[in-house]
């Protein structure tokens, strides 16, 4: 069970709904309900009534809500017992704002920053979704601090630091009950007769030429049936049977195929790929943002693309 599954527990209970939680917390519905889902499925227990006025805590939930602030208040009297030097540090508050795209799945970058905030108690992290020019205008005038992003995208750009992340294949997600369904890969040639969903040309502009590029080279020019702002609203039309979509699916939260009944397909021609990354200002004079890129660089130097 974990600790940050509770502290969204009783956020969500506190708020009375996921969508005021999601808000609140900055993580997306898909991502909350699963916690949930995965925290119901280890107690054997439902947590919440779905009733005409919003969530209500069931009996089980108000054990478990009871249990749960007592368990992660014990945790935060542990953490400061445990770090006296960051309690008796002088307290100099800054907030670092992390930006990340709309289709990313933050969740590992979470776990990294829950371990930063414990010793970092001065400095508060804001966590916003962006599409890909508001990234960009917000890390060029200081909205943001960093952002996860597209790496070639803020390749052109001066003055950033950008630190390769991970890489990002796209598949083709299909209704659950679509003929290739059953499919582990598909051919560009076969989706010819496709309605497509794609996210619009300026949320993903290298992914989105890409894409028509790899459609002329198999000999045609894709039918774009809908445009849409993120990946999540493309998922939604795809489960409605309204074509197929071009997803990050490494970047999506887990069990997404399940919760939106579509079924993802790798492409046979080869992967259609762009790196993310993380970016900032070279002279971004946040001494926390250089402790996190520190942390950052012990954590995950490992899986970085060269």
């Amino acid at each position: 069970m974990k600790l940050s599954s509770l502290r969204n527990f009783i956020v969500i209970t506190r708020c009375g709904s996921f969508t005021k939680a999601s808000e609140q917390l900055l993580i997306s519905q898909p991502t909350l309900s699963r916690q949930i889902r995965d925290l119901e499925q280890e107690l054997g227990v439902s947590l919440y009534e779905r009733t005409k006025d919003g969530l209500q805590l069931s009996e089980a939930g108000e054990t478990l809500m009871v249990e749960a602030v007592e368990i992660v208040e014990r945790c935060d009297r542990l953490s400061r017992l445990f770090h006296p030097a960051a309690e008796s540090r002088k307290v100099t508050h800054e907030v670092l704002k992390i930006g990340f795209q709309t289709f990313f799945n933050i969740e590992d970058l979470r776990a990294i920053l829950d371990r930063f905030r414990v010793t970092e108690t001065e400095t508060e992290i804001v966590l916003l979704q962006a599409g890909l020019h508001e990234l960009e205008y917000g890390i060029q005038y200081n909205r943001f601090d960093m952002v996860v992003s597209l790496q070639s995208y803020y390749e052109r750009i001066s003055g950033l630091r950008i630190l390769p992340y991970k890489d990002n294949c796209i598949q083709v997600a299909v209704p659950s009950d679509h003929p290739m369904a059953g499919r582990k890969s598909v051919r560009m040639e076969e989706l010819i007769d496709e309605p497509f969903i794609m996210l619009k040309r300026d949320s993903s502009p290298i992914i989105f030429d890409r894409i028509i590029s790899r459609c002329v080279v198999s000999g045609f020019s894709p039918h774009v049936s809908a445009y849409v702002k993120s990946e999540e609203e493309g998922l939604h039309l795809v489960e409605a049977n309204q074509g197929i979509a071009f997803v990050h699916s490494q970047m999506l939260v887990d069990g997404f195929e399940k919760m939106f009944h579509v079924h993802c397909l790798d492409i046979e021609e080869g992967c259609i790929s762009e790196p993310l990354a993380l970016i900032c200002k070279a002279r971004n004079g946040k001494k926390s943002l250089q402790r996190l890129l520190e942390e950052l660089d012990k954590r995950i130097m490992n899986s970085l693309i060269r």
